[in-house]
């Protein structure tokens, strides 16, 4: 059965919806809307101004839930806080609400692979084998590798890449269009010789399976047009993991698939760091490529790389004022 919004806002709830719908965002957490629906109904609130503490009071942390579920729970919130400011034109509603944030002393710090390390994954994902036949995707061996090295070789997100569509795809040109992106942010990014080389393989491979045509990794099933779940490839992503000889320290602890993103803008940095030129503006290149919101996101990265790679840091830190500061501050942010 489902929830019958009534609160003062429930109208523009069921508005941010479709509008994220429309824009081809998939939103997995409805709920969290339905919640807040139901959390103003309960406060008794009655105004279309949210103030400062019924937004905070929602958001606050719950015995017992785990920390991902607040950060969604707030990720969620300030994403419709957001759309009544600038896509409804609601001025001054939130003028003393500051932005959310998700801290906490146990935030994930993101395991950076080595290069060494790379290698090895790549070299097990391509020789990887499924031990039992049954439930097994017509297309999961020619998935894995092809994903993996996706992932490492353009940063993409992992829902950037399960998105893509067979037209997103450009071998030819060595081109991937990203269309369903966080914060609306539609890019290009290029392949590398090597990506290419791995998405010819795919391609070839995976004639052999009845794809639907839809989405460019089709596990070759017809449920949900062959699209693969983020769950299943991270239990592959694990196996792989093993047979690499690199430990997984447990769920919450890493590492992950996103961990590819950030190794890949940790690598970056450092070859950047040992060409001529200003590291800022080749920073800005690189957030641009990351499809970040903002260049702060992009130095992020910075204090990770500060731990791995000493003269990349000493690189940064000739151009590059601001390094101490974010170097203490960065590990108290949420994750890019």
């Amino acid at each position: 059965m489902s929830y019958k919004r009534e609160s003062i806002l429930s109208e523009e709830l069921t508005a941010y919806i479709d509008f994220r719908r429309m824009g081809g965002i998939k939103l997995e957490k409805e709920n969290v809307f339905d919640n807040f629906d139901a959390y103003l109904l309960k406060n008794h609130y009655d105004s279309k101004i949210l103030d400062r503490d019924i937004v905070m009071g929602f958001c606050s942390y719950r015995k017992g839930e785990r920390l991902s579920n607040q950060a969604n729970r707030i990720t969620t919130i300030r994403g419709f806080l957001n759309y009544l400011v600038n896509v409804k034109g609601y001025e001054g509603t939130f003028n003393n609400i500051p932005s959310v944030s998700f801290k906490t002393n146990d935030q994930y710090i993101p395991y950076i692979f080595t290069e060494e390390e790379i290698e090895r994954i790549l070299y097990e994902a391509h020789h990887y084998k499924i031990g039992y036949a049954k439930n097994t995707l017509p297309n999961i061996l020619n998935i894995v590798p092809c994903v993996i090295e996706t992932l490492y070789c353009t940063g993409m997100r992992l829902g950037e890449v399960l998105n893509l569509k067979v037209e997103d795809v450009d071998i030819d040109q060595g081109i991937i269009y990203i269309r369903e992106a966080k914060n609306y942010n539609k890019r290009i990014v290029t392949m590398s010789d090597s990506l290419k080389e791995e998405m010819i393989r795919y391609c070839k491979e995976s004639e052999k399976c009845q794809l639907s045509g839809v989405y460019f990794f089709d596990a070759g099933l017809a449920r949900k047009e062959g699209m693969l779940s983020r769950s299943l490839l991270y239990h592959h992503f694990r196996r792989i993991l093993k047979n690499a000889g690199i430990e997984h320290k447990g769920k919450g602890y890493g590492p992950r698939l996103h961990d590819l993103r950030h190794t890949f803008c940790c690598h970056s940095l450092k070859k950047l760091s040992q060409m001529d030129g200003d590291i800022n503006a080749y920073i800005v290149y690189l957030c641009t490529f990351l499809g970040h919101k903002s260049l702060r996101e992009t130095q992020k990265y910075i204090w990770l790389t500060a731990d791995l790679f000493k003269d990349t840091n000493d690189k940064l830190e000739e151009y590059t004022r601001f390094i101490s500061e974010l170097y203490e501050d960065s590990r108290h942010e949420e994750s890019v």
